[in-house]
């Protein structure tokens, strides 16, 4: 690479280093090189594209959630997209890139932690019931899962929502305990507590 040249800003200067064989060398280098003005500016037209393709796959995610339907149809309503729009690139995008296993990585690390996070920031906020309810898997594991009830001042109705599905034993010797009240109890405060949400936010109704 050529070194960086200082010039005096006059006309008989400039045109003196024009005939110079340092700038004469340089511009047979150069000659073969075509700029414009847009090669020196930053094109983000794919980043963009690519943060469209990332909203459009969090919203199928979220509508697969939502209506508890399977992961496996994610991979066709991909390709339904595709075939329906197109002239669409986010569409072909989605149909190369999303599939049942990217779904449920989307749904559980992005869209159910953003809920979740969500949902202890309104328990820190307004007073909550806790409704719990322990069952047995068919893999016998037992689970108990963890719902919330409480009245949301921003949207201005009562609200129930599920925070969290705890495996009460990880291990065997836990197990030979069963699942008493007092295991049951403290499985359910180490929940709100590991969220940082106040247990004085509990009531009874």
């Amino acid at each position: 690479m050529q070194s960086s040249l200082e010039l005096t800003a006059e006309l008989t200067v400039l045109k003196k280093h024009q005939s110079s064989q340092k700038h004469q060398l340089n511009l047979r280098l150069t000659k073969n090189i075509k700029h414009s003005i847009n090669s020196y500016f930053i094109d983000d037209s794919k980043n963009k594209l690519q943060d469209q393709i990332k909203k459009a796959e969090m919203l199928l995610c979220g509508f697969i959630s939502k209506y508890n339907l399977s992961f496996n149809t994610i991979g066709h309503l991909s390709k339904l997209c595709q075939e329906a729009f197109i002239d669409s690139n986010i569409a072909e995008g989605l149909n190369i890139s999303l599939g049942r296993t990217k779904a449920t990585a989307i749904t559980k690390n992005v869209i159910g932690k953003c809920y979740h996070e969500d949902l202890a920031s309104k328990l820190k906020k307004y007073k909550f019931r806790v409704v719990i309810d322990e069952s047995t898997d068919v893999g016998t594991v037992k689970n108990m899962a963890i719902c919330v009830k409480y009245y949301d001042g921003e949207l201005n109705k009562l609200e129930t929502k599920f925070l969290k599905l705890v495996q009460l034993f990880t291990d065997p010797a836990s197990a030979k305990a069963g699942a008493t009240a007092e295991k049951l109890y403290s499985t359910m405060l180490n929940s709100f507590i590991e969220n940082k949400v106040p247990l004085d936010n509990t009531y009874n109704w």
